[in-house]
């Protein structure tokens, strides 16, 4: 069997970082109000995109370095799915540590 190609699995990463990050907003916007059932996809979608960021190496590809504002985007995406069902308590740690990450953020100060 031949060994995976580097290429191949960063590019698969990216790909998966993206479809999760995507998969949580669309849950977010699924519906109007928003139901716990698309808030509690909306942060598992956050949480496995989160759970991507790391140091890629040959017995585990399937990592990235993630950037400050892919960080940002899935904690801010994650609170608001933590609001939704009434966890405010882990909403406001998701929300301080994605002000650190991007402190400009307008939508993140909003919150």
């Amino acid at each position: 069997m031949d060994p995976p190609n580097p290429s191949l699995s960063a590019q698969y990463v990216i790909l998966r970082l993206s479809l999760l990050l995507n998969s949580s907003l669309c849950a977010l916007k699924s519906s109007s109000p928003l139901k716990s059932s698309d808030a509690r996809t909306a942060i598992q979608q956050s949480t496995r995109a989160l759970s991507l960021d790391g140091e890629p190496s040959e017995s585990d590809p399937s990592k990235k370095v993630l950037s400050e504002g892919e960080k940002a985007k899935a904690l801010y995406r994650r609170a608001m799915g933590h609001l939704a069902v009434k966890d405010e308590a882990e909403a406001i740690k998701d929300l301080e540590q994605a002000l650190k990450f991007a402190p400009e953020d307008g939508a993140i100060q909003k919150e």
